[in-house]
């Protein structure tokens, strides 16, 4: 199509095998194959001139439009790779969302205002590679071999609380085994395992619980956990509120709870969209901030591609 183009705006076989370096032969063979292709004729070739057909001249218009538009297209697409734009599409969890990556979208909105955010919460992280979205947030206590790049954004601190009115009429746990005497409140979601609280290293047999109430959601399980229903095992970030305030408090600090990590996943590190690099580059120093006062004495975080 392009060698068709140029060939009707330089006005000969000669000039065009010349501006293409080519020769006059290829420039023919090349236009006599498209008009093969096409089934029609599309000029009228002399051997001192040439004009188009009504078939060239309709050709040359819807030609002349899908060569601006594919040009357009790869402007685009390689501004993609420089310039931070567009649409970014976040999946994570509602804690995540609500605790650590809502507190973030304005400050990254000033520092790049033409990128808009997509946000989606659901608990399980969707499949980057055939599911619509650039990037997703996963707390786990570690990654399974994958696809993906994960950054390891900090270590989460799960903690066990309760209403003091609870503790008022139940008591306070003092060891772990306590807990089964108790109403344990269960969060369930993908990181967590279902009825089963794990305290200590990887070495410490986990607590099976046989919970009073279950909930997926960490925002519902609080509610039931401030109204004095029982004890729940949540992220510390979910509770540090009511925990400052009063409201829950935290119960068997000596017998930490297992921690979780948060990844920040994509799909691939090779020719990375520009505004994939600009929302990791803002949100990674910014997390690892936020987590790490609660963190400090974890191991350090750091990058990698999931083994």
């Amino acid at each position: 199509m392009r060698t068709f183009v140029l060939l009707v705006d330089a006005g000969s076989f000669a000039r065009t095998a010349e501006q293409l370096d080519q020769t006059p032969s290829q420039i023919t063979r090349a236009i006599s194959s498209l008009e093969a292709h096409l089934g029609i004729r599309l000029l009228h070739r002399t051997t001192r001139a040439m004009s188009l057909t009504p078939a060239g001249e309709q050709y040359l218009r819807r030609t002349r439009e899908v060569i601006a538009a594919i040009d357009q297209s790869e402007r685009e697409a390689r501004g993609t790779g420089v310039h931070a734009r567009g649409r970014l599409r976040v999946h994570c969890s509602a804690s995540i969302a609500n605790r650590l990556l809502i507190p973030l979208v304005e400050p990254f909105g000033r520092a790049h205002p033409e990128v808009a955010l997509d946000l989606t919460i659901g608990p399980r992280a969707p499949d980057l590679i055939r599911e619509p979205f650039d990037v997703a947030f996963v707390a786990a206590r570690s990654l399974a071999g994958s696809e993906l790049v994960g950054i390891e954004l900090g270590r989460i601190r799960n903690v066990l609380c309760a209403a003091p009115e609870y503790i008022a009429r139940h008591g306070t746990p003092a060891q772990p085994p306590d807990l089964l005497q108790h109403r344990c409140l269960q969060l369930m979601a993908p990181e967590y395992d279902n009825s089963l609280w794990c305290f200590g290293d990887a070495r410490d047999a986990p607590l099976k619980i046989d919970p009073f109430l279950t909930v997926d959601t960490s925002a519902s399980l609080v509610i039931a956990t401030r109204q004095g229903t029982g004890i729940a095992l949540l992220p510390w970030f979910v509770v540090e509120d009511d925990l400052e305030d009063g409201r829950l408090v935290e119960l068997l600090p000596q017998f930490p709870p297992a921690s979780l990590s948060l990844y920040l996943l994509y799909a691939s590190r090779r020719h990375l969209d520009a505004k994939i690099r600009a929302w990791v580059d803002f949100i990674r120093p910014a997390i690892r901030r936020r987590l790490a006062p609660e963190a400090d004495a974890m191991p350090s975080t750091r990058e990698r591609a999931p083994s």
